[in-house]
């Protein structure tokens, strides 16, 4: 019975990113039925104090449940531990002791995933490839519990990864000369680099259902607030604050002749604009979190995410998620999907997931 207690004990931990135990390999945070069953196996009591604060608990002690404890034989010093622990809910946080950032507890759940009726998204145009593949349709998907950074991954961070691994960060951005700005997001970096930073701190890059789970947290709205009170976007990260819809319209008569639209003379009249105005990303955990508790979900830097889209005449693209302190409109919010071949510098970044297996 020991042995089969000590071998289930080692199967209920954190993840290894934020586990503190290498010995405890956890499946999530302890349910009161588990502690009762680990009890009633006669694990040691030293052992079951190491997995409640490797694991954390999901539940608070009620008169009901500590007579259950204490009826599978759990100590009356175990009970007064149990007491004092705090309930493992949504918005619980750990340290990755890898890279020094703070990681947040996202419960399982179910939500919508993609474009809907609520987030003002345009229909699948076959022939607009960009359209095409910009949106999910939606679905409803039922989501496991993970763990997600609070904020995306800083140039602190990414600076000891590259340390660690005895690589070259890559040219700064004009924004960040020198990357001496530290706690700003990381940016310009490739899928590839993404993807490998993530495993190095022992986690991995979300999937694009994972990524907007964890960013409406609960939100139908493609955007999960006011927008220049959550996101660092084209309207507000610059060194004044623009009425993008107005200078929009303004942008699209001025380059609108004989009734046809001049997408390409519009599209570098919007980046003069931005550019002239030194739109930038900004430290990260500056504005308001969502109901998850995290920070820049949306804007700041575009996330890189797994997975890829497809067109049959274009070929396959990387893809990034949430819009950047460069976006304007609908480029920015939780239901848009943005493309890349993968390989490009500019504003995107990356935040990682813990998996609880």
């Amino acid at each position: 019975m020991i042995r089969h207690a000590i071998f289930a004990a080692m199967l209920i931990s954190c993840p290894p990113c934020l586990c503190q135990d290498a010995l405890v390999n956890c499946r999530g945070p302890l349910t009161s039925e588990a502690m009762a069953r680990l009890v009633a196996d006669k694990v040691v009591e030293a052992r079951l104090r190491k997995i409640v604060s490797t694991c954390g608990i999901e539940f608070t002690l009620t008169s009901e449940s500590e007579a259950k404890l204490k009826q599978s034989g759990a100590s009356d010093q175990l009970v007064i531990f149990l007491r004092a622990q705090p309930a493992l809910l949504p918005g619980a946080t750990r340290e990755n002791g890898r890279d020094g950032l703070t990681y947040v507890y996202v419960p399982a759940g179910s939500f919508r995933m993609g474009c809907g009726p609520e987030d003002g998204c345009v229909g699948k145009d076959d022939q607009n490839f960009y359209s095409y593949l910009r949106y999910v349709a939606p679905r409803r998907l039922q989501m496991k519990a993970f763990w997600i950074g609070k904020t995306e991954v800083t140039v602190e961070a990414y600076e000891r990864f590259v340390m660690d691994k005895k690589m070259r960060m890559p040219a700064p951005m004009d924004d960040n000369p020198r990357w001496q700005e530290k706690s700003q997001p990381m940016e310009a970096i490739t899928w590839d680099e993404a993807k490998m930073y993530c495993e190095w701190s022992g986690a991995r890059l979300p999937s694009e259902a994972e990524w907007e789970y964890a960013a409406r947290a609960g939100a139908q709205k493609r955007v999960y607030g006011d927008l220049l009170l959550v996101a660092w976007s084209a309207a507000n990260s610059g060194d004044h604050k623009l009425n993008v819809v107005e200078l929009n319209n303004q942008v699209d008569q001025k380059n609108t002749h004989n009734g046809n639209l001049d997408s390409q003379a519009a599209a570098k009249e919007w980046e003069n604009i931005l550019h002239q105005n030194r739109v930038r990303p900004h430290p990260v955990g500056q504005l308001q979190p969502n109901r998850f508790g995290l920070y820049d979900v949306i804007g700041n830097v575009s996330e890189w995410v797994l997975g890829e889209a497809h067109h049959p005449n274009i070929g396959h693209f990387r893809l990034n998620r949430g819009g950047s302190y460069f976006s304007i409109g609908d480029e920015i919010g939780a239901a848009i999907r943005i493309l890349d071949r993968g390989d490009t510098r500019g504003s995107i970044g990356v935040r990682c997931v813990c998996e609880i297996h």
